[in-house]
This record gives structure tokens, sequence and C-alpha cells, in this order.
């Protein structure tokens, strides 16, 4: 038995160090359970069925011995993430144990160690819940607490647990994009090809307008509070919006520096549908939204996705950089701004939830219609977050997935000021409440560069191979479109291998063939996350089973395995054939670009 102390690594994630604690005295700050820790022991192993895999989330680390059991019996792919509550993690901290009971805290893989104040506990399990097992493991998630946790601390294991579950969600949902959504993002990229050679990488903005202020215009009801007040922000502060805002500014005298979309669908479009748009709007995203959109714009600045592996490699590939922008146009501003060097950043209009039983401006349903609005109530998954007033709020999952996003964002960047001035809506936790006449006030009080005329000097400098780069891009589909014919005749292969075979062994032939399809897709990271959301789906079904298999099970699990097999083929096949149409498109951009070439 001996003391053996803690430390922070990688981001505020904890590890044991490894060395015993020499001092013969008992350390100041110990994590050691004051009662009987083999009674603790026997009450909370009862209670575990080990015979799935699971996502172990337990709440107290103070008996090691218990941990090191339930290390020992959950199954290999399991995962244990050990949450402990402490207001002293500056102080040296310490275990008393065995050290042949340390053991599993070095499996980095499958344990994860957190330890801090409610805040910083969440700024870990930010970083730690999003691995690829976790999400295979996600049904059979399991909240083991220690007695001392669930008397200590009640409320802040309450709220940790709610949190716990919206992140795991919200990873999911953005592993969880479609092949058809994928791919029509693909359709429009290349679609787009002409507007790459017009457009400037987001990369070369790095820290233009460095602790300057930025106001980030959402299209929550609650702007139609500040949207008077915020004309007084113009050429003191950048002025950023989402696109479902736009018409609402412009429609009071307000021009913003910058313009954003995220989505593919034609939908969004609408929000351009006006002949007025000012030439001064800079037009920012990823290039995957609608050519009709872009056509608007005469200056362009692309951010890539670091999120969808298609877009991120095949920009890279080409001589593009990839900027993480969420899954929501409210996202792309943020990540552009900090990039930007913005400081402080503020939100108005972003309710990001039913405020007053709307989600949207007026001036939204206007340009959509109300036939096409989204988050009416009668829609489905409807969820509830926390108002800034302390009332849940009803709000749609896609709302509650943005703000997660930018509440981890705020974590990974804490050092900015975030300030959330939308009056109304969705509390933003880690932002700062305050009034947007007050931020005026206080922090836009200087003239700053018109974006458009930044735009336009780094624009004189840029220059890019159009041949070259549209060669590049033809070398990569044609290196994704191999990778894809190659899985879909694995999979054909080991389609008809689980089908005919006879006798014992199927259940480890599976395992076996799982484990080496899994390789062969990770060979390629764009290939790879076409096929994510049936690959993910496999997965978890799979480790849905139990450990030990019953006839019956074994039997689902073949037609589990049956399906997954065939639909990979199908959709690679399927893949291949968007693949030629992509192919023709670049050899004929090859021909304008050789011409062009030739006149010069």
């Amino acid at each position: 038995m001996g003391y053996f102390k803690l430390k922070k690594v990688q981001d505020l994630v904890w590890e044991i160090e490894g060395s015993t604690n020499s001092e013969k005295q008992t350390p100041k700050y110990l994590l050691n359970s004051q009662i009987d820790k083999e009674k603790e022991l026997d009450m909370v192993l009862g209670r575990i069925d080990f015979s799935h895999h699971k996502n172990f989330i337990v709440f107290g680390m103070k008996n090691i011995k218990l941990l090191s059991e339930i290390y020992k019996r959950k199954t290999i792919v399991s995962t244990m993430v050990i949450i402990e509550i402490c207001k002293e993690t500056e102080e040296n901290l310490f275990v008393e144990c065995d050290e042949k009971d340390l053991a599993f805290l070095f499996d980095r893989k499958r344990v994860n160690l957190t330890i801090g104040s409610q805040d910083e506990l969440v700024a870990q399990l930010s970083i730690v819940l999003g691995d690829m097992l976790k999400l295979y493991n996600l049904r059979n998630t399991e909240i083991i607490s220690m007695p001392y946790m669930k008397s200590m601390y009640p409320n802040e294991m309450q709220g940790l647990t709610k949190i716990i579950f919206e992140r795991l969600h919200t990873f999911v949902s953005s592993y969880g994009n479609s092949v058809e959504d994928i791919l029509l993002g693909m359709d429009n990229y290349l679609d787009n090809w002409r507007h790459i050679f017009r457009s400037i990488d987001y990369i070369h903005f790095k820290d233009m307008y460095k602790d300057k202020p930025a106001i980030i215009v959402g299209a929550g009801p609650s702007l139609d509070k500040n949207i008077q007040q915020l004309k007084r922000a113009k050429g003191k502060a950048l002025i950023l919006c989402v696109d479902a805002a736009l018409n609402s500014l412009l429609n009071v005298g307000i021009v913003p520096d910058l313009v954003a979309s995220i989505e593919r669908l034609e939908l969004t479009s609408k929000f351009y549908n006006r002949e007025d748009i000012p030439d001064e709007i800079v037009f920012v995203g990823p290039n995957v939204v609608k050519d009709f959109t872009l056509n608007k714009f005469e200056r362009i600045i692309f951010t890539g996705r670091a999120g969808d592996a298609l877009i991120r490699d095949f920009g890279s590939y080409i001589g593009f950089n990839n900027l993480d922008i969420g899954g929501n146009v409210s996202n792309v501003l943020i990540a552009f701004t900090e990039h930007l060097g913005c400081n402080p950043i503020t939100f108005i209009g972003l309710d990001l939830a039913y405020t007053g039983g709307r989600t949207h401006t007026a001036g939204v349903s206007e340009a959509l219609g109300k036939e096409n609005m989204i988050g009416y109530k009668d829609k489905e998954n409807i969820v509830y977050v926390k108002g800034q007033n302390g009332e849940m709020l009803e709000t749609l999952e896609f709302f509650m997935y943005a703000k997660n996003w930018i509440e981890m964002n705020m974590v990974r960047n804490s050092q900015n000021l975030f300030i959330n001035a939308t009056e109304g809506g969705a509390m933003i936790e880690g932002a700062l409440n305050q009034k947007l006449a007050e931020v005026i006030e206080k922090y836009c009080l200087e003239d700053l560069t018109p974006f458009s005329d930044l735009y336009d000097k780094i624009k004189e400098d840029i220059a890019i191979d159009k041949l070259g780069t549209t060669q590049k891009a033809l070398d990569y589909i044609k290196e994704v479109d191999k990778y894809l014919r190659r899985i879909s005749k694995k999979a054909f292969q080991y389609l008809n291998k689980i089908r005919t075979h006879k006798g014992v062994g199927l259940v480890n032939l599976m395992e076996k063939q799982r484990g080496e399809m899994q390789a062969a897709l990770d060979k390629n990271s764009a290939g790879r996350f076409i096929l994510q959301s049936i690959i993910i789906s496999y997965n978890r079904d799979i480790h849905s089973f139990p450990m030990y298999l019953s006839k019956e099970d074994e039997k689902k699990m073949l037609g589990k395995s049956i399906d997954f097999y065939d639909t990979i083929k199908k959709v690679c096949d399927r893949v291949s054939e968007d693949f030629k149409a992509y192919k023709l498109i670049l050899d004929r951009y090859l021909e304008i670009c050789q011409k062009e070439e030739e006149t010069i």
C-alpha cells in the first residue's frame, strides 16, 4: 500500500504518474475512500452486468481497488471514464492503493481519468468522449456512482450526466451524414469549380483583426430586440451574419462585413434571392453550397471543412486548408472570427431555442415561405435546454448540437472573451451575458479597416495554378474511386464467405472479417467517410450483442453482417458511378485550362 501522485497531461486530461510518494506523512490532498472498501466493492460490482460491451461512466475514484476490478471484468472493447469532483486541482493530488491495482490507468485507449471542478470536468469530458470506440458502445452506456459522490455532489452529478449524454449524441451526429448528403456536397464542390480560382483560402486572414471586436448575428427571434442597436457598431466592430439573418439586416440598412452559409441544399439559396446584395459583403464558408449562392458575391473566402473527411482531404490535396466549422452556420462564423484573432466575440440573435414559441426572426419565414420553415413544434426531435433565466426551453436537436459545439469550442479557446448579448433563448455555458448596448459602449471604440478593402489587398498577391490544381483534383478522384472498387470487391468476398460457411466458428469468422474490413476501410479517410454512417451503424449493432452469444444472437449477428457487406458493396458501386461524372467534369476543365495556357 502506498501513495501515488496524479498529474495533468494533454490539455486537462489526467493520469497516474507511476511512482510512489516516498513521504511517510499522509499527503494533504488524498483521494481515499473512508468507508469499508470491500463492502463498497461487493455492493457496486453486484449491480453491474459485464456481459456486454459498454461505456462505463464512473463517478468517484477514491476506491482504486473497485475501479481495478471493473477494468478486469469488462470486455476488451468496453471503455471507462472516471470522474472525480475536486476543487483543489492546483495542489498535489494522491491516491492510496496497492501498486498492482494501478495498471488499468495506463490503458489510455480505453480508460480516461478526469478530475476537477464542474466547469473543468465539462472541458475534460469534451475531450475524452469523442473517440470511435465510445460511439460503438453508445447503446450500452452505464453510469456507476460511488456512494460518497451521491451524498456529496448530487447536483453536480446530475448536471454532468446530462452533459455527458448531450456530448455523446453530438459526436454521433457529427459522424452521421448520409451518403447522399456527403455526395451532394461533393457535387456542389465540382459544380463550383470555377469559383475556386476567384476565391481566397481562409488561411490568409490569420490574425488580421487581432483583438478587434466582432459581432456574430444569428437569425433567432431575439434579433428583433437588438437590430437597431447594431447600427451603432457598424465600422467599429466586424459584423458577420448567418445567411438567414442577411435580409433582416439589409432591410434596416445594416450592411454586414461577411455572411456565411454551410448547407448544401437548394433551400438556403433563397436567403440570397434579391438583386440588391451590396458588393462589399464577403461570402465565407465551405465550397459545398449551391452555385447560385456564390454567383451573388464578388468576394469569396473558402473555409474547407475539417469535419468532412472527403471535402477536407480533397481540398488539402489540391492545396487548400480546412477550418473546424462545426455543423451549424453560426459555428462557421465563430471559427472564422477566432482565426481572424477577434476579441471579444459577441453573439446576438443566437437563440438556439424556441423564444416565445418561435425559432427565427420574422425575415426568415418571409424568405423561405412558411411551408419550408424548419423548427416548428410539430417537427420531431424536440429536446429541452436551459434558458438564460434558468427555465427549460424547447428546442430542436440540431440547435442543441450547435450549442454544444459552441461550448466545447469556447473551452478550446479560453483565451478569448465570448459575450452572449442575445437576450433570450438558450443559455450558452461559458459565455458572459451582457446587453449589446453595453458591449458597444465598452469595446466598439475605434474605426476598423473595412473587410472588403483588406480582402482586395490580399487578393492582389494570390495566384492559383488552374491547370495544376485541376490535375491534382482529377488524380485524387481517381485514387478514391480505386479505393471504393477495392472495398466493393472485399465486401463481396466476405459476403460470400459468411453466407456459405458451414459448421462451427462462424462468430470467430465474422469478427475476423470485421477487423480486416476495418483495416481496409481505414486506408483512405475520405473514402471511409463516405461509408461512415453504414460503418458506425453496423459496429454499434455488433457491440450491442452480449459477449457470449446464444444461437439466436448468432443468427441475428449473421443477418447484420450480411446486410453490412451487401450495403457496402452496393454503395461503393453506386458512388463509383458518381465519381465517373466527377472525372468527366474535371476532364472538361482540364481542356479549358490547357487552352487558356496556350493563349498566354
